[in-house]
């Protein structure tokens, strides 16, 4: 059984942390930016809301029309206890959670933004970071600010208990981005790297596949809006899986996307879930790529 693709293009879009790889990404035909990590205004000191506003306005007007999705302040550190990060930590510091989004909302009037809440375990810890948008919002029409009324707030998908618990948050979300590597991690329960866990560190690993797979089965008759990020998405053998199940798209670093969009533009959508359908089904990670390369050589990509 074939399974069903969502019927429109699927995204390339790339993965920067800074401003300055904007304008390479969209040379090199990135889709807009899928995913803009913010923890670079955090590290030597921390932006207020007027720094942090001027920073996001150089950031859209660099992407133009594009879509840019802002992944808010992450907040992981060795330093912190273990778990305290993503939106637990803007919890334990909701100032600096509603200063960096009126910075975004203010700086993104006019532009095509999204935002990403990083490390929601459940449908409350989403809840919350909504109901902190809807206070910031008040508090700028208030104070007679301009800001962009109507932009989406989705989540990243990094813990294994939103992808059991998923089909509780889709009345509430507006979209979805899988950080493979952080949810390979905690599917594999692994703190850290050794040549004796190779294995299981491997980003094609099949338990991954198979999860970010149930995110698109939550909703087959209306799939979610769900993009992927990380390791995985710079290996040529995903690629069909992905377009073959559903994934909208993929946020890719810059280096990569030229040879993914090669990739994409030869594939279409009935090889993509034919390919998809084969690969989910064998145990290996190893196994996996053979199989694609081989399904891909034939096809001629």
């Amino acid at each position: 059984m074939l399974f069903s693709n969502r019927g429109f293009d699927f995204r390339v879009q790339a993965d920067i942390e800074n401003v300055n790889e904007i304008e390479n990404a969209i040379e090199k035909g990135a889709k807009g930016i899928g995913i803009l990590r913010t923890e670079s205004l955090y590290q030597d000191k921390e932006y207020n809301e007027e720094e942090q506003y001027q920073y996001y306005r150089q950031v859209f007007a660099q992407g133009g029309n594009n879509p840019i999705t802002i992944r808010t302040f992450d907040g992981g550190s060795t330093v912190q206890p273990f778990g305290l990060w993503g939106i637990r930590n803007s919890i334990a510091n909701p100032d600096t959670f509603q200063g960096q989004l009126r910075a975004v909302l203010r700086a993104s009037e006019g532009y095509n933004v999204r935002i990403a809440i990083p490390g929601v375990a459940d449908i409350e810890q989403f809840k919350w970071a909504k109901e902190q948008l809807h206070l910031v919002r008040k508090q700028l029409s208030e104070q007679g600010f301009t800001y962009n009324a109507n932009t989406p707030l989705g989540i990243m998908v990094e813990i294994p208990s939103l992808v059991i618990s998923l089909e509780m948050l889709t009345h509430e979300v507006n979209f979805y981005i899988v950080d493979a590597d952080k949810l390979l991690k905690y599917l594999m329960a692994l703190d850290t790297d050794g040549p004796m866990l190779t294995q299981l560190t491997d980003p094609m690993h099949p338990a991954l596949l198979r999860a970010i797979k149930q995110i698109i089965d939550v909703k087959p008759e209306n799939p979610l809006d769900v993009m992927v990020c990380g390791a995985i998405t710079e290996y040529k053998q995903v690629l069909p899986i992905f377009k073959g199940i559903g994934i909208a798209g993929i946020a890719v670093r810059s280096d990569k996307i030229s040879d993914t969009l090669k990739v994409i533009d030869k594939l279409d959508a009935e090889n993509a879930a034919r390919i998809a359908a084969k690969a989910l089904v064998l145990s290996s990670a190893d196994r996996i790529r053979t199989y694609v390369d081989s399904a891909l050589d034939k096809l001629g990509i």
